[in-house]
């Protein structure tokens, strides 16, 4: 690699300012909308159904007929159905 008169290696400078610009620009589009591909995945699950009312849909509910009230994780099951599981 060839030095200028100050020593600075340009491919090496080109490169740091592409990654910068690259870096400024990502970062520009996350703030201007790019998180509504989320709210459009989380409106296409709203409409899969949810037949026990417990907040999972039932495509991914492992617990189904979980009592109304009744706090659940992620999988749609209550503490007490979990123990079931094990």
């Amino acid at each position: 690699m060839k030095f200028n008169k100050k020593g600075v290696m340009w491919p090496y400078l080109m490169a740091a300012i592409i990654a910068l610009v690259v870096v400024i620009l990502v970062i520009m589009w996350f703030r201007t909308g790019a998180g509504k591909g989320y709210d459009i995945v989380e409106e296409k699950l709203e409409g899969l159904g949810d037949s026990d009312g417990d907040g999972v849909a039932d495509m991914f509910d492992k617990c189904e007929n979980t009592p109304k009230g009744v706090e659940v994780d992620s999988n749609g099951c209550s503490e007490t159905q979990m123990e079931g599981l094990e």
